[in-house]
């Protein structure tokens, strides 16, 4: 077994969406003939624990866990009203840099007690691109940079001013030329890298979010007879909004009203269920909606199976594809997204996942909601994606792009 160090600030228990990446790679990477080790981080309150996690972790992973040094963290708490949002203010790249310090040592005593010939260090946050960087330095050991999401051409990153904007986009352009490969989830950062920040293509490859195969192997409880569930899973933050949602289900009842007593949407994952709510109520669709908070990853995947439609609207405002679309279409549960075809494109019909509507023409999501409506009220089965469809998606096959680019960053 070759050997490769992870270093992934999210990682379970963390339950963040950020740690389902990391631990599916080091999961499948021994059946392409790598062991990882990980270093993550030790404390951080502001993420719930997800035990359910724990059980994927591959058996004899190394896993060293550095110590966050409450600097940044407690001035985030300590600022008030807009201060609070704007951590660039108070940090360096992001609110989770007073990680590094203590991740650089932990580092370099994990890599004098192994035999490590790569470093994948996963973002955001991006500050493990400088711990990555920090240990490149010292032992010359090749780094990858894993970029799960943009940084600067992120359109949910708010800028104090336009001089940090311009500040980091130098530095990230910088950062990343240190590496020796990149790897994103989609065409668009992959784009951006290449035109925006000046990398060159070669060293770029997109791997695109997907399932764990194992998640879907036992047999989950299927949809109510009587009721028709929408089902959301996942967070609300920054400009996501579910109003195109709800705009198209308020059409839709406009036109059959009969239908509103068949109907629950239920929300599962983090968000603020009064933002919401408000939501709901502006569009006259409050009493259908129930919000479940954030549950444990196999809690929500058992919840995915119970649901008739799956809905996502994150294609609204981020050219990035939602992991969830692919956790959705590996369950064969029919996806209904409220897309910008300017901005989402056609990847989620082009690829089988799931039907895509105009976000901003609600006529065109009413439609499909009382199509799905009648099929059920007839007891038609509503058919979603196919397994040839979903299946390229899984992790374990995804798995070998990661360790093909291993194999050509190590043996180049």
């Amino acid at each position: 077994m070759r050997e490769v160090l992870f270093i992934a600030y999210f990682y379970p228990p963390l339950g963040s969406v950020g740690s389902v990446r990391p631990l599916q790679f080091s999961k499948y990477l021994p059946e392409y003939g790598w062991r990882s080790s990980v270093l993550s981080v030790k404390n951080d309150g502001h993420y719930p624990n997800d035990l359910s996690m724990l059980a994927s972790i591959p058996r004899g992973q190394k896993i060293a866990r550095s110590y966050r040094l409450p600097i940044f963290s407690t001035l985030g708490r300590i600022a008030k009203g807009p201060l609070r949002r704007q951590s660039l203010l108070y940090s360096f790249l992001d609110a989770q840099y007073d990680w590094v310090p203590d991740a650089i040592r932990t580092g370099k005593k994990l890599i004098k007690e192994g035999n490590y010939e790569a470093i994948i260090a996963t973002a955001p946050p991006y500050s493990a691109l400088r711990v990555a960087r920090a240990l490149n330095k010292i032992y010359k050991i090749p780094i990858i940079a894993d970029l799960r999401d943009p940084y600067t051409t992120n359109e949910f990153m708010k800028w104090p001013t336009k001089c940090h904007k311009k500040f980091y986009s130098l530095y990230e352009r910088k950062l990343l030329a240190s590496f020796d490969h990149l790897i994103t989830t989609n065409e668009s950062h992959s784009v951006d890298l290449s035109e925006k920040l000046g990398q060159s293509e070669e060293r770029i490859t997109m791997i695109t979010n997907g399932y764990d195969p194992d998640d879907f192997s036992v047999e989950m409880r299927n949809p109510p007879n009587d009721r028709f569930v929408f089902g959301y899973v996942g967070s609300i933050y920054g400009k996501v909004s579910p109003r195109p949602f709800f705009e198209s289900l308020n059409l839709a009842l406009k036109q059959r009203p009969e239908m509103r007593e068949l109907i629950d949407v239920v929300f599962v994952g983090n968000m603020q269920p009064k933002f919401v709510k408000n939501e709901a109520r502006r569009m006259n669709v409050d009493d259908l909606i129930s919000i479940r908070g954030f549950v444990p990853h196999f809690e929500a995947l058992s919840f995915i199976h119970q649901c008739h439609v799956l809905v996502q609207f994150g294609g609204m405002v981020s050219r990035s594809f939602p992991a969830k679309i692919f956790e959705y279409a590996a369950s064969g549960h029919p996806t209904l997204s409220f897309d910008n075809p300017e901005v989402f494109g056609d990847f989620i019909t082009r690829n089988g996942l799931g039907t895509s509507v105009n976000g901003l023409k609600p006529e065109e999501g009413a439609t499909k909601i009382i199509e799905f409506l009648d099929m059920f009220k007839r007891g038609e089965q509503i058919l979603g994606p196919s397994t040839e469809d979903s299946q390229r998606f899984s992790r374990r096959i995804l798995t070998a792009d990661l360790a093909s680019v291993l194999k050509t960053v190590v043996d180049s």
